[in-house]
């Protein structure tokens, strides 16, 4: 048991992985094959203590492409090519992401004309903020009872 009685992470994908292949309706998809989906299906439960990453060691995963996919929203980027570059496919179909995450990110507020626009000055670089809250803000992690005695 991992997060509050739930079974291990990996159990719980296969298990729900068994109930799409047992109860799961045949759906249209982009790609012209068709899948298995449920309608409103039981959430999955991962613990982050212990400095872990929920990755499953039944399901093939692709960890360069999960950190250069991070990198590019900690960039602000917005041009997926630059993915595609370095052979990260998953935002192929998609072009430019617009004000997607990254944008938001480090241009919150800016308007967005293209991929390659300048935003110094016209925006909130929301994690640049939370940085300087988590490094300026050095009593954060001060115990109320270490303050008043008690």
């Amino acid at each position: 048991m991992t997060v509050t009685g739930a079974p291990h992470e990996e159990h719980q994908y296969l298990a729900l992985i068994r109930r799409v292949l047992d109860t799961g309706g045949a759906r249209p998809d982009r790609t012209g094959t068709g899948t298995l989906a449920l309608f409103a299906p039981p959430a999955l439960r991962f613990t982050l203590a212990h400095n872990t990453l929920p990755l499953l060691t039944t399901k093939r995963t692709f960890l360069r492409g999960i950190v250069e996919e991070l990198l590019w929203f900690v960039r602000g980027s917005t041009d997926s090519k630059l993915l595609s570059a370095k052979v990260v496919k998953i935002w192929d179909g998609n072009g430019s992401r617009r004000e997607g995450r990254g944008f938001q990110w480090r241009h919150y507020g800016a308007k967005y004309p293209d991929a390659d626009a300048n935003y110094t000055g016209q925006r909130v670089d929301k994690l640049e903020e939370c940085i300087k809250k988590i490094t300026e803000k050095r009593c954060l992690a001060w115990l109320v009872v270490d303050r008043t005695g008690r």
